[in-house]
């Protein structure tokens, strides 16, 4: 089983004796050393490349799951009703929504699935140069016409050499360029949602208009979503303080000895004031 490399540093250059008639084995030294180099470099990311893989799959298919959970949650509230309540709160899809949102942004942070794409390009593109660099060292080879290779020769293939390490280098300091750049714009993404979500936690106000509430015997009674229930009376109710987001307004009243209900959701936005009509039926 190969070794795992630990680092995409350079390996030490190699300890060789280079004297006239006796270029073969030294280049031989070389040529081991620089293809090694390639190799690691390939093995680095073939083994980083699947955790990468795996973990992006996971935090997208999820994403995905609960982004579509909170398109159900207010469709299976009014199919499956309780007492003319839904039967789940409707402020659950905008959980749903932040966990999917959540989700997505963990693996910018992260960098799960580009680091899998960036991870792939490297190990192709390194392996490509690899097998050009093996076919140009045979067709070197070739040309020596015998055991040992002429001085000039030698320093070609030497050139040759530096030229592909060279190439690696190049492509891993371009896949770390990338890395960085995106670790630089996560950092400024979760920057600028924090932000929104200070703006967002502003609060809203909602002023409800009940229009035959002033026919309910002792008042009629609100609820916001599943908080506990508020006396008023009249026609109109000013709510305060009210967190953004869907909210669904409740009203029930008892007119002429019949209980009468309504309720609407309301979409409410920070620092806004919304208004919501209703009546009891």
């Amino acid at each position: 089983m190969a070794e795992k490399p630990k680092d995409l540093t350079p390996n030490e250059f190699p300890k060789v004796v280079w004297e006239p008639g006796k270029l073969a084995e030294p280049l031989e030294q070389l040529f081991v050393c620089v293809v090694k180099e390639a190799n690691d470099a390939i093995r680095w990311y073939e083994l980083r490349r699947k955790p990468k893989q795996y973990g992006g799959q996971i935090l997208r298919v999820s994403a995905l799951i609960f982004a579509a959970l909170a398109g159900l949650v207010p469709i299976v509230g009014e199919i499956f009703q309780d007492n003319g309540r839904p039967s789940i709160a409707p402020g659950w899809a905008t959980v749903a929504l932040a966990i999917a949102g959540l989700l997505v942004l963990l693996d910018r942070f992260w960098g799960f699935t580009s680091a899998w794409v960036r991870f792939l390009l490297a190990q192709q593109e390194l392996g490509k140069e690899l097998r050009n660099f093996q076919f140009d060292w045979a067709k070197h080879k070739i040309s020596w016409g015998g055991p040992e290779p002429s001085i000039q020769q030698a320093a070609a293939m030497i050139i040759s050499c530096k030229k592909f390490v060279m190439k690696v280098h190049a492509i891993v300091r371009r896949e770390t360029n990338l890395w960085a750049s995106e670790f630089e714009s996560a950092i400024s993404m979760i920057d600028q949602t924090a932000r929104a979500a200070d703006q967002t936690m502003e609060t809203g106000s909602i002023t409800v208009k009940v229009t035959n509430g002033n026919q309910c015997e002792n008042g009629w009674k609100l609820t916001i979503d599943d908080g506990p229930e508020v006396t008023y009376s009249g026609t109109s109710a000013a709510l305060t303080r009210v967190q953004p987001g869907i909210r669904v307004i409740r009203v029930v009243g008892t007119i002429n000895g019949v209980e009468k209900r309504h309720e609407k959701p309301v979409s409410v936005s920070s620092g806004a004031v919304e208004i919501i009509e209703l009546t009891l039926v």
